[in-house]
């Protein structure tokens, strides 16, 4: 079963109409909350895209509030990883390996580690950052990028997503008999 990490230049689709927003809304509807992880740095991130949006004149004081109570309430949604000491070392890690900004890092480390720590056999990073692909592919991590998925990928992934959705309602049938 995929779980799916979602990076901040994903994460922000969620509530910025962009290109990819609408794959990222569908996946988000169609994908479990405890099967959607973040990086505890995800929210505060977000917020200083609003806020220098609100500087540039992009969006108005109510609108900027308005969007930081909607990722607070979609935060909450989904499961949060915390940016501890083993996220940390990850980071290292990942730093000797590729050239990325801290932030990068500690996101990819992020994934890297809850996919260790929580043993999760499959795990996707979502990002529009194509060095942050690069680097979560080169790690071993299945990637996909909201914003270059074609239609007949979006279709594909969206019956895959239907599709787990059946066989989890099917074991859980079959759990309960």
């Amino acid at each position: 079963m995929k779980h799916y990490f979602l990076e901040t230049s994903a994460f922000v689709k969620l509530f910025v109409k962009e290109e990819g927003t609408d794959f990222l809304i569908r996946l988000v509807e169609n994908v479990e909350d405890t099967r959607k992880l973040v990086s505890s740095f995800v929210a505060l991130e977000v917020r200083s895209v609003f806020r220098k949006r609100l500087e540039s004149g992009q969006l108005t004081e109510e609108q900027a509030r308005t969007l930081v109570d909607a990722v607070a309430g979609e935060a909450n949604r989904i499961v949060e990883h915390p940016a501890n000491a083993s996220v940390i070392e990850m980071a290292r890690y990942v730093l000797d390996r590729h050239a990325l900004s801290t932030i990068q890092a500690i996101h990819l480390a992020t994934a890297l580690t809850a996919r260790d720590i929580l043993q999760l056999p499959e795990v996707v990073f979502v990002s529009a950052d194509e060095q942050l692909i690069e680097s979560a592919r080169h790690e071993g991590l299945e990637v996909l990028n909201p914003v270059t998925i074609k239609d007949e990928d979006f279709d594909k992934a969206s019956e895959e997503l239907a599709n787990e959705d059946e066989d989890e309602e099917e074991d859980e049938d079959s759990d309960e008999a």
